[in-house]
């Protein structure tokens, strides 16, 4: 705070008094730990994770392939005078949308050259496809729907890298985080290398299923929770969260600080092993706030 040695200026609205006034605010909010850090996937490349344009393609692929082995196989026990035919519509205008033949799956490198709008409108495309799928032919009880096939091949994309940073190297998130002073982190990635970053020890709970590199088998292990707390006997917890439609209070708690643990992460687009808090266009992200 100010003293009688460094009293208030008044706000004269130059760019002078603004820029010296945000950088007064930030250095208190560092110096407190109360800085909220926003971060999206530049944080994450460094660690080998898909860009978005190749996250986008695989996506297709992955849409793609889910047409052919559920729809294109899965037809023949529908009558056909009930036969919808939508989701052969919609895959027809995916394969001209990008250039590809229907009976021909389309390689990655030409989807990943697409230009970024058109793999957008075709990141639409394949949620509408996916979704009229499910409707046409419901997957059976406590099995997975194509919307939830396809969702879960994606995130597993965003799962913690195997190997970690060179030896030479530091970690750039743990630069980042130790620079900042930052206890809370609102990110729109789907990987958890926050958590990685900040997780010293593994004991054998949630979050050490949570960051554990993939192919190691954590996938077909029970169902991980949505909010993942990691209470030691001594010190703070760390606390991981996804957002959906129903735990908005999680968020106002966050913004709240409690001060009882040693690191906050949400994750406004979701979380790699909650595949349907994923949020891919803005659909579904208006769907959560209605």
């Amino acid at each position: 705070m100010w003293t009688h040695i460094h009293p208030y200026l008044e706000y004269d609205g130059t760019a002078n008094t603004v820029e010296r006034t945000a950088r007064v605010g930030l250095w208190r909010a560092i110096n407190l730990g109360r800085l909220v850090l926003l971060t999206g996937s530049g944080v994450s490349m460094p660690y080998e994770k898909p860009t978005w344009r190749v996250a986008l393609a695989k996506f297709v692929l992955a849409t793609v392939d889910c047409y052919h082995e559920r729809w294109l196989a899965g037809r023949g026990q529908i009558p056909p005078q009930r036969r919808p035919q939508r989701p052969t519509q919609l895959f027809a205008q995916l394969a001209t949308l990008c250039k590809f033949k229907p009976d021909e799956k389309p390689a990655k490198a030409d989807l990943v050259n697409l230009d970024h709008g058109t793999l957008e409108v075709a990141l639409e495309l394949c949620e509408r496809l996916l979704g009229e799928i499910d409707s046409a032919s419901p997957p059976p009880p406590n099995a997975m729907g194509a919307q939830d096939t396809v969702r879960v091949a994606f995130g597993r994309d965003y799962r913690v890298t195997p190997s970690p940073p060179p030896a030479d190297e530091r970690d750039s998130l743990d630069v980042l985080l130790s620079a900042m002073r930052s206890r809370r982190v609102l990110t729109t990635n789907y990987d958890v290398e926050i958590e990685r970053t900040v997780a010293e020890t593994v004991p054998e709970d949630d979050l050490a299923r949570l960051i554990a590199p993939a192919g190691e088998g954590a996938e077909e292990e029970a169902p991980l929770p949505r909010r993942i707390e990691r209470v030691p006997a001594l010190g703070r917890s760390i606390v991981s969260n996804s957002l959906d439609a129903g735990n908005v209070g999680d968020l106002l708690n966050f913004a709240a600080y409690s001060r009882r643990h040693a690191m906050q992460v949400f994750h406004l687009h979701g979380r790699w092993d909650q595949h349907k808090d994923i949020v891919l266009t803005p659909n579904v992200w208006n769907g959560m706030q209605n």
